[in-house]
């Protein structure tokens, strides 16, 4: 029976930027066409192209909470003032939901925390386990979510310059689904040394305030800054008489698959991008009054970004609509644009108004659109307009929002039939400590016998033991000479999301190339390049900014890559979810294949090993014989951290029979909570993981008692893992299904750790034969016919998610 999908709207608004210590001071200033784009007081940019940038030049500290905090990363600082706000502004503060979610994109997440880490580490001190949770990509989503009490779905995405917009869509697509009434979606970022002088080295930054679209720019401004919105059903907002300030309609994803860093230059996959959100919408071209343009003030970028617009809007109606660049006047803030640039967008909206292009000069003939130069515009009246937000890697993000009507209807035309769409898994590959091959893995797994793990040494030079990567070539799947300009990473996701095709027999061809996307899970993602590329900067300086490293330190880089190498050109994300971020990625390609938007999805997680790594787990607590003071809930870890790759195709059931492959298994529901405290340690009264089951069971109409075996995260830190076997006994109370992993012998392999899992669930329906977990934490092989099971994951520090997987009839 399909079910009505609701209405999405925004409730509420927070931002923080250079020109703005909340969002009526930033909407002021861009009305007026005010930059803030000026010399930088917090960071030594000597030696660099520029010394300027869209810096926050506001206090910080003077909130309560910031007070009680030992350390809060800058980019995390912007983002609890701005959900402070944009709570105020929603009248939702201390009243949210029990199942409101947090959706935050970011591109560098804790950049500054991971400098001061990294210096720390590399002189050979200890650095307090704060310092490192704070540098973790997901912390700045679990921080605002502790810190504002969020119980529902928690997501980091960290898509580059396109992850604030993609958070929003993303945010909207949970409340359409159920999996949440309230979201509070926006992104972070904070001015740090390795963004400067990253740009700095892809000789791309502008020595005045950046020019977009105009004939004589010459690059970009960096800016810092966060912009939340809170998004919310429509009949709940209603109920509670909330003012309402525009409606999210849809969004488009697309991946280019052309350069690592530059966009494609005729603008194909942007066009692509526009073009879905506005059929989505329901709308047609013609219907877009504004578009909030990416207009980084970068030569390339922005003449790709006109022909894109042409190209999906077609060239009578891209002459007719409005474009500008809120970047004009705060400068680029990556992970956070599409956030605050959406925020520019609503209030358009809202007050009919055009905002202008700051700094333009002079006309280019490639950027021949209406670009409103550097006055605003009174309109009568606007009703549609698009956020857009394009990113290294290739990744393609467009947002369409609508001026709120109570008495229109909803637009969007595919959502009702495509919520009914089973979801099929018909792909699977794995990388890691016993090589690539399906069947070798699970002999291992189902052998009973010793854990092929090794030792690696620690930035200390000490040995611990790990599950390493064994057995694997890049260069059976990549060309040796495009090998040597990738990292450890992204050749993982390029080899394993081979395998994933080969094993599901897809063939991607330009016919079906747009209808196939990579969603990418990754806890750590490109710490070795990274540390490749930051270290001899922080020794050096500018002079030692590499520029064939720096493109690689994105954490999208390896999902672009994938596109690049296999031309999946669909729905393109990163999803950062600490050890649940498998889980994560399939979590959002089950709803992106429910909205029809794509026909099959490449369900990817990669994670490595270096040295420093292994020095911030010991750092965290979370190893054995760290000098690191423990919390009760570490005293008695004994996790064998890992690395990895893990690929599943995820297929509408329809694609899958067309196509006549096999099918492993469906998914027929998730759930998806959080659970930390403010220290980011487990809140065991809070039950996240039992909800997490409770709520895939209820989604997928499967009674308790039908589950015939659960796949528990048993990440070996003793308090996680008792309060996972509490919530099991509890919710299974008078069932009995088998406990079970295969962690004996892939050990934690970070954000790869469910993918093993989940593949063993599937080899375990197919086989008849599951790895038990005893009393005792030992695994004992037995035969048991296995038809549904669940299979959990957890970040380590709060978020809690739990798959529905069962054999397909």
């Amino acid at each position: 029976m399909n079910r009505k999908k609701p209405r999405v709207v925004v409730t509420g608004l927070g931002a923080i930027t250079a020109i703005g210590e909340n969002t009526n001071e930033l909407w002021d200033s861009v009305v007026s066409g005010i930059h803030g784009i000026h010399r930088v007081d917090s960071l030594n940019m000597d030696g660099y192209m520029t010394n300027i940038a869209g810096e926050v030049k506001f206090r910080l500290e003077d909130l309560d909470f910031l007070k009680e905090r030992k350390t809060v990363d800058r980019a995390i600082e912007f983002a609890l003032r701005a959900g402070l706000e944009a709570l105020q502004s929603a009248n939702l503060l201390g009243q949210l939901p029990k199942d409101t979610g947090c959706v935050m994109g970011t591109c560098l997440g804790g950049a500054n925390s991971w400098e001061k880490w990294l210096n720390l580490r590399t002189k050979g001190d200890h650095a307090e386990p704060a310092l490192w949770k704070q540098l973790r990509f997901n912390g700045i989503a679990e921080t605002v979510s502790s810190e504002f009490g969020i119980f529902g779905p928690v997501v980091t995405i960290s898509t580059a310059c396109a992850a604030g917009g993609n958070a929003i869509g993303h945010a909207a697509d949970l409340i359409r689904s159920g999996k949440a009434s309230v979201v509070l979606a926006g992104g972070a970022d904070a001015l740090s040394i390795l963004a400067v002088a990253g740009f700095h080295s892809l000789q791309s930054l502008s020595s005045e305030a950046c020019k977009p679209y105009s004939g004589d720019r010459d690059g970009l401004s960096l800016g810092e800054g966060a912009g939340i919105l809170v998004l919310e059903n429509e009949e709940h907002a209603r109920a509670r008489q909330a003012n309402i300030f525009a409606e999210v309609l849809e969004f488009g994803l697309s991946a280019d698959g052309y350069h690592p860093t530059a966009p494609h230059p005729e603008g194909e996959g942007a066009s692509r991008a526009i073009r879905k959100a506005i059929e989505k919408s329901g709308i047609q071209p013609e219907d877009i009054d504004y578009i909030n343009g990416h207009g980084t003030g970068t030569p390339k970028n922005d003449s790709a970004e006109t022909m894109a617009i042409k190209r999906a809007l077609g060239e009578n109606a891209a002459q007719q609509v409005k474009v500008s660049s809120t970047k004009s006047m705060i400068g680029h803030l990556l992970g956070a644009a599409g956030a605050v640039e959406g925020i520019v967008t609503v209030l358009s909206l809202f007050h009919n108004i055009i905002p202008p292009t700051a700094n333009f000069t002079t006309p280019d003939p490639e950027c021949d659109l209406d670009y409103t130069p550097n006055m605003a515009l009174h309109q009568q009246q606007l009703d549609y307009a698009i956020s857009n937000n394009f990113a290294f890697g290739g990744n393609n993000c467009s947002v369409v929002f609508r001026k709120y009507d109570p008495y229109s209807v909803a637009l969007s035309t595919n959502l009702e039939k495509q919520s009914e769409e089973r979801i099929v898994i018909t792909g699977m590959a794995q990388i890691g400590a016993v090589g690539t091959d399906i069947d070798a893995f699970w002999n291992a797994v189902s052998a009973s016998e010793d854990s092929p793990f090794s030792m690696f040494r620690d930035a200390e030079g000490m040995n611990t033991e790990v599950s390493a990567i064994q057995h694997y070539d890049s260069t059976s799947y990549i060309a040796r000479k495009e090998a040597r300009r990738m990292d450890k990473l992204s050749k993982l996701a390029v080899s394993v999301a081979m395998e994933a095709l080969k094993n599901g027999q897809l063939e991607i061809t330009s016919k079906n190339a747009s209808h196939v996307g990579v969603i990418l899970g990754t806890a750590n993602g490109t710490m070795e390049s990274l540390e490749n590329f930051y270290i001899p900067v922080m020794n050096e300086g500018a002079v030692a900014a590499n520029p064939a490293y720096f493109p690689n330190t994105v954490f999208n880089q390896a999902a672009g890559q994938v596109a690049m190498h296999t031309q999946a050109l669909g729905v393109s994300s990163t999803v950062v979810d600490g050890h649940a971020s498998f889980s994560s990625s399939v979590c959002m390609a089950y709803e992106h294949l429910r909205n029809g938007d794509a026909d099959a999805i490449l369900s990817i997680a990669a994670d490595v090993l270096t040295p420093l790594l292994i020095s911030g787990y010991k750092d965290s607590g979370w190893l054995e014989n760290s000098g690191a003071s423990k919390s009760l809930e570490h005293q008695l870890s004994k996790l064998t951290i890992g690395e990895g790759a893990t690929a599943i195709i995820v297929e509408t059931l329809t694609s899958a029979l067309t196509r006549k492959v096999p099918i492993y298994a469906e998914i027929k529901g998730y759930g998806r909570t959080y659970d930390a405290n403010q220290d980011g340690g487990i809140n065991q009264s809070s039950r996240g993981i039992e909800r997490a089951m409770e709520i895939a069971l209820l989604e997928s109409d499967v009674s308790a008692n039908q589950i015939d075996a659960v796949f528990v995260a048993q990440s070996e830190i003793a308090h996680a893992d008792f309060g996972e076997r509490a919530s099991v006994a509890n919710l299974f109370y008078d069932a009995n299904p088998y406990v079970s992993s295969c962690k004996h012998v892939m050990g934690e392999a970070q954000g790869a750790a469910a993918g093993f899992q989940m593949i063993t669930a599937i080899l375990s329906m197919e086989n008849g034969r599951i790895p038990q977990l005893t009393e005792e934490a030992t695994t004992q092989i037995i035969d048991a016919n296995i038809e549904r099971v669940l299979v959990n994951a957890v970040s380590l520090t709060g978020s809690n998610t739990s798959l529905l997987l069962c054999k397909y009839e």
